[in-house]
This record gives structure tokens, sequence and C-alpha cells, in this order.
């Protein structure tokens, strides 16, 4: 599985990101929450403070914000709220994968591609040639995640 995640400022341009491969990943349940977990683990080593973390993650991000409600997914909201305690202002929003062009692109690269090892870069992505650097895809989010599931995606009819 891969997972990535990039960092905009107000104004949508670019300034980090990355990218990880997880192996042993058995639904995109726990596909999801691995992906996120690791989105915020790296904002806080990143020392952000504040920071919208963006992506596919509708039921997790909900459940965060009414855990009652969502019982099922109490384990996944006490692991992820007990690492959004190290990152002082956060907003959890939900976009459609196709809102996340970037960072979706980066996360397929692993499965599709085999790009297995890990990153971190600052400025603007470019990862292929074939391909124009997405430095401005409009977004006033400052981070964006993404994941891509290949097990899965295989099975889909």
């Amino acid at each position: 599985m891969g997972v990535a995640w990039v960092v905009r400022n107000h104004r949508g341009v670019v300034l980090m990101h990355s990218r990880r491969a997880f192996s042993n990943v058995r639904s995109l349940a726990e596909a999801r929450l691995a992906s996120i977990l690791w989105a915020v683990e790296s904002m806080s080593s990143l020392h952000y403070t504040k920071v919208v973390f963006a992506g596919d993650y509708k039921e997790i991000f909900m459940a965060v914000q009414n855990p009652l409600q969502w019982p099922a997914l109490r384990y996944q909201v006490v692991e992820l709220k007990t690492l959004l305690q190290g990152i002082a202002d956060y907003q959890l929003l939900s976009v459609l994968k196709e809102e996340n062009r970037g960072a979706a692109i980066i996360a397929q690269s692993v499965t599709r591609e085999g790009r297995m090892q890990s990153y971190v870069a600052t400025g603007k992505v470019c990862l292929f040639r074939s391909l124009e650097c997405l430095c401005g895809l409009g977004f006033l989010s400052l981070l964006y995640l993404c994941t891509s599931f290949q097990f899965l995606m295989n099975f889909r009819s």
C-alpha cells in the first residue's frame, strides 16, 4: 500500500510532500488508519502546529468528532486523538480522492510503479518526466493525504 501527503500553505503553494509504503495491510479500513496516523505523526515531527487534514477519510473523521455515534471505530478514534494531541490547532476535512490529485498520484506511484522508497521533500512535486510538476492545483488546505490500496482495487469489478 502506498500513502502520501502534500503540505500547502494558505495560498495553495506546495511546501512539502512525502510518500511511504506499508506492507501486510489487510483491509481498506486498516490502510486508512495507518495512513492518517502516519500523516499526523509526520506533521507533529515537522513541528506544524496548525494543520487541516484533508482526505478521503469521512467515517474516521466523523467518528473523531462524534465518537459516541461511531462505537465500532472506538479503537481508531483513541489512536488518532492520542496523536492529534501533539498538534495545537487542527481540522479534519473529508474530501474526495479526485479533489486530492497531487497526493493521489504520489501514493499510486508505490503500487503502480513499485516506488517503495519513502521520502520527505520540500517544494513542488516533480515525480515523472512525462507529468508536469504538481505545484498549483488550487487547494487551500495545509495537508492533503491519500491512500492507494492496490489489494482492494484489484478485487473491485
